[in-house]
């Protein structure tokens, strides 16, 4: 059977095309219309009702000038280690684990335990999880204190008391909450790697680890930079495990600008502060996407 000429199947195109318009004209609506009455009041100020102020450009002085604002700025940089890097090739590695060393010796039911267990933090609320994290860590009626106190400890130890171990273990609660995520990816990407690649590499002698870093990790760039993207732009909009977990604290230990700017719009009445530094950052992130964005697809043509 003949096909359809070029034209008539660009024009079939076409038409499906027109579906996505009312979605479109939707998000536009929504999200452009938010952004701009957000950059309308990053010029005023305003408290979130009567009349706003038109103040020019007062409120981006006000935020280069803030050092608390440079300080959130520089904890959501930092939060890109536990939040995309670390999980990413700990995520790899595990994934490479399960899939050609549990999964062959242990079965698949093991494996998939074992994948459960570690995606189950995507899962659960993350709301529920600030609870139980607290409640384990609470300095005087936490279950860990609680724990130590009864097998002898003398002393309760203030675990999200102080600013370097709340850090600490923030950071490692970053790393188990986003491990299940790049977990997920990798073993799809495992999955259509040819197993004869592999036991050709067996039969020559190669060691399990010699495989990992020289077939499987070149087999999964692909994957590698795809998490790496969206676990990197999800680390400097991250907003949900700071407030639910730490609340940005202690002593804005663990604030980013997400939360900054949420304590600034309902607790601090500053709309016309927060809109600015929400605009600013807006900005930087979408550049930094544009950036990752570009050198991803470099990579990709150099590879070619």
């Amino acid at each position: 059977m003949p096909r359809k000429p070029l034209y008539l199947r660009q024009k079939k195109r076409a038409h499906h095309q027109l579906f996505a318009i009312p979605g479109l004209l939707i998000l536009v609506a929504t999200v452009g219309g938010a952004l701009a009455f957000n950059f309308y009041y990053s010029f005023t100020r305003w408290i979130g009702f009567g009349t706003p102020q038109w103040v020019w450009l007062r409120n981006y002085r006000y935020m280069l000038q803030n050092p608390a604002i440079r300080q959130t700025a520089l904890h959501a940089v930092i939060a890109i280690v536990p939040f995309a890097f670390i999980p990413t090739f700990l995520g790899c590695f595990i994934a490479a684990v399960l899939f050609d060393y549990i999964s062959p010796r242990f079965g698949q039911t093991i494996s998939s335990r074992f994948r459960g267990l570690l995606y189950l933090p995507q899962i659960v609320p993350l709301a529920m999880t600030g609870v139980v994290w607290n409640w384990l860590l609470d300095s005087k009626t936490g279950l860990l204190n609680q724990y130590l106190h009864d097998h002898g400890a003398r002393w309760h130890i203030a675990w999200m008391e102080s600013q370097l171990t709340t850090q600490i273990i923030f950071a490692l609660i970053l790393i188990w909450l986003q491990l299940g995520f790049t977990l997920l990816i990798f073993i799809a990407g495992l999955s259509r790697i040819d197993t004869n690649i592999l036991e050709a590499a067996q039969l020559d002698g190669a060691k399990w680890f010699t495989q990992f870093r020289l077939i499987l990790l070149p087999l999964l760039r692909t994957e590698i930079a795809i998490v790496l993207l969206t676990t990197s732009i999800s680390s400097l909009k991250i907003f949900a495990p700071v407030y639910w977990i730490t609340h940005g604290g202690p002593r804005g230990a663990t604030d980013v600008p997400s939360t900054y700017v949420f304590h600034q719009f309902y607790n601090g009445s500053n709309v016309g502060s927060a809109s600015a530094i929400a605009t600013v950052f807006a900005l930087l992130v979408g550049l930094f996407t544009a950036g990752l964005m570009k050198f991803q697809r470099r990579g990709q043509v150099m590879k070619i």
